[in-house]
């Protein structure tokens, strides 16, 4: 019996476009609670998108105020 084969997962990067920053939210909607604010300039790792708002380490962030950068793998 041969093993399966896993492929890299790939995760997209966003970096924060909006001058005022973006507020980190922790639930993928714009009524729910403000955990942090990311800072224009800053890099996120996406994991997955609801929404449109991507998933990041601390909570969720509107992609409205985000440019794609690159393509990871896990």
């Amino acid at each position: 019996m041969e093993g399966t084969k896993k492929t890299a997962k790939k995760k997209q990067i966003v970096k924060i476009t909006y001058i005022n920053g973006v507020n980190i939210r922790e639930n993928p909607e714009i009524q729910s609670s403000i955990l942090d604010v990311a800072l224009y300039g800053e890099e996120f790792e996406i994991s997955s998108i609801k929404n449109g708002y991507g998933r990041i380490v601390k909570g969720w962030i509107n992609l409205d105020f985000t440019t794609y950068v690159k393509k990871s793998a896990d």
